[in-house]
């Protein structure tokens, strides 16, 4: 809430949050596999080139979660924070995190299905497991980020006006 004394419009905020997200995920995607190779000996980039849509997609989907919470919370505010971050433990069962979506009853497989990172965690799998890339999981995981996003925005947008009309925040 401390941006909000800046005379920042919305899309430079929401420029600025991106730009910020993106260097954290690459710092951590850094950190984490070098503490992999150190701990584990385990190499993420023996994968190659297949890895970088996958990170590229998970940055996405990071992004549209983000601007759903961060809504939440602009709109109800900081007293629902805690029920705002728990959708990312929500949606995660579906997403094929750590079994294969195969696994799942039908229905929970159809929920998985609207899921983008569902589409990662499965695209991942077989690269790992096979050593073969499906375009089309990362297209439909592209299209359902693309959509997400859109309207986590518009959200966004009405939250971050529902507070300017409540005059808790003075901006430009």
């Amino acid at each position: 809430m401390n941006i909000f004394v800046s005379p920042l419009k919305f899309s430079e905020w929401i420029t600025s949050f991106l730009i910020i997200g993106f260097l954290k995920a690459v710092v951590s995607l850094i950190f984490t596999s070098a503490l992999a190779f150190f701990l584990y000996k385990f190499e993420i980039f023996i994968y190659g080139f297949y890895i970088i849509p996958f990170f590229f997609l998970l940055i996405l989907t990071g992004w549209w979660v983000g601007f759903f919470v961060a809504s939440i919370v602009l709109r109800y505010g900081t007293r629902v924070q805690t029920l705002a971050w728990t959708t990312v433990a929500v949606i995660s069962p579906f997403s094929a995190v750590y079994y294969p979506l195969s696994t799942l009853p039908n229905w929970a497989q159809n929920v998985g299905l609207f899921i983008p990172t569902t589409y990662i965690f499965e695209g991942a799998r077989e690269v790992i497991e096979r050593g073969e890339l499906d375009p089309k999981k990362l297209i439909i995981c592209l299209i359902l980020n693309i959509f997400y996003l859109a309207l986590s925005l518009i959200f966004l947008k009405k939250s971050f006006g529902k507070i300017l009309e409540k005059g808790l925040v003075k901006i430009h």
